[in-house]
């Protein structure tokens, strides 16, 4: 699991940028 939100933040943009 990330340590912090924005880690999954930055997954969440580049899957989103996939789209």
């Amino acid at each position: 699991m990330a340590s912090t939100n924005k880690e999954l933040e930055e997954e969440l943009f580049e899957a989103g940028s996939k789209l």
